[in-house]
């Protein structure tokens, strides 16, 4: 299967399972940048259950290249408690860590180089073949291409795939929480995050 994916703030495990099992990956960078979708939001499992993650970005109408967010240190620094809040207590945080903290620190104004290194990043830790970036790729592809491009979407089609249950840190308090960002799944999981991406069956539920 080769498909057509949006940049995602990390993404969700739907997301990666599209990754995991997919011939090709390929990703536009001219696409419109989509209010309300995981292009700027990521979701996460903490102490009082399901938390939203979002990038502010500046108004008006950009393509995904050309992605700018607010500068301010506020966001980020935001972000980063709040994964050290949710996780601090997983398995594989303290491992996984490292591999985040250079997101958080940055000041860059142009955000998406930045997703783009961690979505190649999270595919070398995973032994993924990396995705390939295109310019108006709907224009270029053939017709083995299928489109997800308007699938993620926190308030519509929340969970596309049907996924096993995995111990999260909040088991005790929570029932399990589908779909949330990798993070979530490498945190609690950690080797075995390939094999649960490599197990969600690529169909609606």
């Amino acid at each position: 299967m080769n498909i057509l994916l949006p940049i995602n703030y990390i993404g969700t495990l739907d997301y990666w399972a599209l990754i995991s099992q997919a011939e090709q990956v390929v990703i536009d960078d001219l696409e419109p940048f989509v209010k309300q979708t995981y292009r700027n939001r990521m979701e996460v499992l903490g102490s009082n259950g399901v938390q939203s993650l979002s990038i502010p970005v500046k108004k008006g109408a950009q393509r995904m290249r050309e992605l700018s967010c607010e500068t301010a240190e506020t966001w980020r620094r935001q972000h980063w408690q709040a994964l050290l809040s949710a996780y601090n207590h997983a398995p594989y945080f303290d491992a996984l860590a490292p591999e985040l903290a250079w997101f958080y620190e940055e000041k860059t104004e142009h955000i998406f180089p930045s997703l783009l290194q961690l979505i190649s990043q999270f595919c070398h830790l995973l032994h993924l073949s990396q995705p390939v970036l295109r310019s108006n790729a709907e224009q270029m592809l053939d017709d083995s291409f299928r489109d997800f491009r308007d699938r993620f979407k926190p308030s519509k089609n929340k969970q596309l795939f049907l996924q096993p249950a995995y111990h999260q840190v909040f088991s005790d308090r929570f029932a399990f929480a589908a779909n949330l960002s990798l993070i979530d799944l490498i945190a609690n999981q950690g080797p075995r995050a390939r094999d649960v991406l490599k197990s969600i069956q690529i169909k609606p539920l």
